[in-house]
């Protein structure tokens, strides 16, 4: 028996699956039915009425026959009384009217009632210009009201429901739409409905705080100006700004967004729908954090005179460059330069800064970490959007809702909306505790045992000593293994920071094994903006571009006839914290930093950051901002931001998105590959022949397999997923 449903809207045939709701059944065959509380990824509650369709069914005889026309149609006999469309799902034969009189006059009504206690005053509200109930009023409404401006309600605002978000009872609707988002999706129902009829109003619920960090998202959702962001308000109208789309690289997951530009200036960030990544969610941190973008940028080149900086004209600072690279070569040999770029650069950023060290400077003392731990590939199997249709899923050594917001989002909605059962395994509660099956709280560092003892217990035996050494007892360990085991398809998510230390490779094969066990795929979580990019395009001391290991003496050979260089240096290079080191201890004399303050993340090692950075007869920092390592620097140079760059990130799972320039760079600032490039033909690194981004990405389409034939155009609006590697757990430890 077939799934879909046949029904007719408006004299225009539809069909569409079994399950799906009038109004999407409309939107299907381009027609719209007007909504305000209905949204799709969040259950229909039908509160608004706006939607009132009317609706009939094939009429049948009393013995169950068909009802048929003169001319063998069949009858259809409507209800007496309009339908929502966002509750009321499709049948087979049934009839739908959007625009009847019966369904007009509905949509009158329901708007004057809505208009009551709501003020008329658009061209003074936020919301103006991109309002749902101001489009709908002059699309579906009456001309005028008939109850009388004086009995409005009126209410102190706005008032504060967070440090963040603004709100205004006055022109509240009671869609719900905000308190059904935090409930249903975030997992934080901070604010409720509170009183009843006319008088209810939106609050935070007592005894919490609106401090949910996808609260920014309940702004996007009203369809009114009642919740407004107290960083936008009336800074700008929507007809103003100009809207480009961008990838947000402040975490892995790449979450499309939508940034909104007046005077080269961001004002507002918003969520872009792409429902392989970020659905149409982002996280506060994504909505809210751009000012640094807007606010005290580098502009020019700088050069250290004695015990200030002085600005210079490019030339001046890149020789400067070449000059003092060239003396430490010279003097100390290649080793005793090193470079460390940030993992929030393009992925023609990152390829071009190592191309730089490894042929030109000859070291391999490139990373993109300031930790001293070891490169492990990992596993990269899951996409994220395949995540909310798991039966079973194990998340270790990972807070995720911390560490990759959205996704956490979507490990939420396999456990809670899907058929997911969850294990977390995690030493501290957080807040995917909460919808966990069964959560192992084990003691810190402990995760080998955990790993060993699930796997125990799934072959059915136990091990007390393991469970013992986790912390935990053998009914937890029981527990959890019998909430994964038979469940298919099956994920297991770990923090990649967890097989990157010194039990790094048996945590791998303990991973393995248990995957092994459950049929399951796996995933490591990498946390950084574009760190996997930044691994893809070898910015790390073991690996070259493509995840080539460097003691590959065939990888290097083949890489070094790409680049048209004789040889490329085969020393394994040092790890972001170890040329630190070697710098504190004056075996590294010069340091090139792009986009990354070693001060403002010390995390404990202030004292060896800061005795490093002075040791150091040379340090170059490359960056959009002055921070704590530029006032210590020997040359500046200014590069972009985001917002500003041209270029790739590529994703937690593979997948590759592009950047498109919002801002037009201001002053002497210049892309970040383009200053490497440059001063990199200073240094007799030869012309590499990038006119543009898209000139590097194409090399990188030569060099890297996983890469391959990759364009902007085939990366589009929604990017492309790289190839699946079934087993990337080659370990490299230096």
């Amino acid at each position: 028996m077939s799934d879909l449903i046949k029904l007719t809207i408006d004299n225009k045939q539809v069909s569409v699956p079994k399950g799906t709701v009038i109004v999407e059944a409309a939107k299907s065959v381009g027609i719209n039915i007007p909504v305000f509380c209905y949204h799709e990824k969040l259950k229909p509650v039908g509160a608004c009425r706006m939607c009132l369709v009317e609706v009939g069914m094939p009429k049948r005889n009393p013995d169950g026959s068909p009802a048929l026309n003169p001319d063998g149609t069949p009858v259809i006999a409507f209800m007496p009384k309009p339908q929502t469309a966002c509750t009321t799902p499709v049948s087979e034969g049934m009839v739908v009217r959007t625009a009847s009189p019966m369904v007009i006059k509905a949509q009158k009504g329901v708007l004057e009632f809505l208009l009551i206690n709501h003020p008329l005053d658009c061209p003074v509200c936020d919301k103006g210009g991109e309002c749902p109930l101001q489009d709908q009023t002059f699309r579906y409404g009456p001309g005028a009201s008939r109850f009388v401006p004086s009995d409005k309600l009126h209410f102190v605002k706005p008032i504060d429901l967070s440090e963040r978000i603004a709100l205004d009872r006055e022109r509240c609707i009671m869609c719900f739409r905000c308190v059904r988002f935090q409930e249903e999706i975030a997992g934080d129902p901070q604010i409720d409905v509170f009183q009843r009829g006319a008088r209810s109003e939106i609050g935070v619920v007592p005894g919490q705080t609106f401090d949910s960090n996808f609260s920014g998202n309940t702004i996007e959702l009203c369809p009114v100006g009642a919740l407004t962001s107290k960083e936008f308000r009336f800074r700008a109208r929507s007809w103003e700004m100009r809207n480009v789309a961008s990838v947000c690289p402040l975490c892995a997951v790449g979450c499309n967004v939508t940034l909104q530009v007046r005077d080269n200036k961001i004002l507002r960030i918003l969520a872009r729908d792409n429902d392989e990544v970020n659905e149409v969610w982002i996280c506060d941190r994504g909505r809210f954090d751009y000012e640094y973008i807007n606010q005290n940028r580098l502009s020019a080149p700088m050069l250290r005179r004695g015990d200030h900086m002085e600005k210079v004209e490019w030339a001046v600072a890149q020789e400067a460059v070449v000059s003092a690279l060239s003396k430490v070569i010279k003097e100390h040999g290649p080793a005793a330069i090193g470079g460390i770029a940030s993992p929030r650069l393009t992925n023609e950023d990152l390829y071009v800064f190592q191309k730089f060290m490894r042929t030109v400077i000859g070291t391999n003392n490139v990373d993109y970490r300031l930790s001293g731990q070891p490169t492990i590939a990992g596993h990269r199997q899951v996409a994220i959007g395949d995540i909310e249709s798991a039966q079973g899923i194990l998340v270790v050594g990972s807070d995720i809702f911390d560490d990759l917001p959205i996704l956490g989002l979507r490990v939420r909605k396999a456990a809670v909306h899907g058929q997911a059962k969850l294990v977390l395994a995690y030493p501290r509660r957080v807040k995917l505790a909460n919808e966990a099956a069964a959560w192992l709280q084990h003691k810190d560092g402990a995760e080998l045992a955990l790993l060993k003892a699930l796997l125990s217990a799934l072959n059915g035996q136990a091990s007390p000593d393991l469970t013992a050494e986790c912390g935990l007892t053998p009914e937890q360990i029981a527990e959890a293994a019998k909430a994964l085991a038979g469940r298919s398809p099956c994920i297991i998510l770990y923090g990649q920071k967890l097989v990157e230390n010194g039990q790094g490779a048996e945590i791998l094969q303990a991973l393995e094994a248990l995957a092994k066990a459950l049929e399951a795929k796996l995933h490591g979580l990498i946390v950084e903006g574009n760190a996997q990019g930044a691994r893809d395009m070898g910015v790390t001391p073991e690996w070259l571009p493509g995840r080539r290991p460097l003691d590959d003496v065939a990888a290097r050979q083949e890489m070094a006839m790409l680049w048209g260089v004789t040889n490329l240096p085969q020393t394994p290079g040092l790890h972001g914290r170890q040329m630190l080191v070697a710098a504190a201890e004056g075996r590294l004399k010069a340091l090139y930093l792009i986009g990354v303050n070693p001060l403002a993340v010390a995390d404990g090692d202030l004292a060896l950051v800061e005795k490093a950075l002075a040791n150091l007869d040379v340090l170059i920092v490359q960056d959009m901002a002055p921070g704590e390592a530029g006032q210590a620097a020997t040359i500046v140079l200014p590069g972009l931001s985001f917002a500003e760059a041209e270029g790739t990130y590529t994703n937690v799972e593979g997948r590759v998105q592009r950047l498109t320039p919002a801002l037009q760079p201001t002053g002497h600032m210049r892309a970040d590959w383009r200053i490497v490039a440059e001063i990199a033909a200073r240094l007799g690194g030869g012309g590499w022949g990038y006119g543009s981004a898209g000139d590097v990405l194409a090399e990188i389409a030569r060099v890297v397999p996983d890469y391959a034939d990759l364009t902007y155009d085939k990366i589009g609006n929604t990017g492309h997923i790289l190839r699946e590697v079934a087993n990337l757990s080659e370990v490299t430890i230096s």
